[in-house]
């Protein structure tokens, strides 16, 4: 037995990106319809007469906060999959989609095996993050546990050996791990 084909919105400004991406997703075996809109507005519109199976979405929208829209499709549609494809790798931007129920993340400087594959892991029910929001996000983890445990290290030192001033990593990993 075969599953469904998807109907997919792509929402995104860029007339160029917005076509290029139709186009792209409309060869899909997997997809049934493409619709576009090239504002929030013009999603909303599609979005109130029907669910999609995937909302393709750009974050920064002239009328709209991506991340509002976002949120209105997740109010309406709680089971819906939403991919972010996004030219930003700001940490603040990043630290937001980590926080928001959506599907996956890509940039837009993916390549087109990218997307697909995105989407037909989306679709099968998965998670898809671009491995450039991978590596940043695994960095923007390390450096936090680097934070973290220099500020127990620095706590266990005020209050084991008060007078201090440096440490190095491996001191302040033997510190950490006495102190624990």
């Amino acid at each position: 037995m075969t599953s469904p084909k998807a109907k997919i919105l792509l929402v995104d400004d860029h007339t160029l990106i917005l076509q290029g991406i139709k186009h792209v997703v409309s060869q899909m075996p997997e997809i049934e319809k493409v619709y576009t809109a090239s504002s929030g507005a013009e999603a909303m519109l599609l979005i109130a007469m029907q669910p999609f199976d995937i909302y393709l979405l750009d974050v920064e929208l002239p009328d709209t906060n991506g991340f509002e829209l976002i949120e209105t499709i997740l109010q309406k549609h709680p089971e819906a999959r939403i991919l972010i494809n996004t030219m930003h790798e700001e940490i603040w931007i990043l630290k937001r989609l980590t926080k928001a129920s959506i599907s996956g993340a890509i940039l837009k400087s993916a390549d087109i095996n990218e997307l697909t594959l995105a989407i037909q892991t989306i679709l099968k029910g998965g998670q898809y993050l671009c491995k450039r929001f991978k590596s940043i996000l695994n960095r923007m983890q390390t450096e936090e546990q680097i934070k973290e445990l220099a500020e127990k290290c620095n706590a266990a030192v005020r209050g084991n050996l008060g007078k201090v001033k440096h440490l190095d990593v491996e001191d302040m990993i033997a510190i950490y791990t006495a102190a624990k």
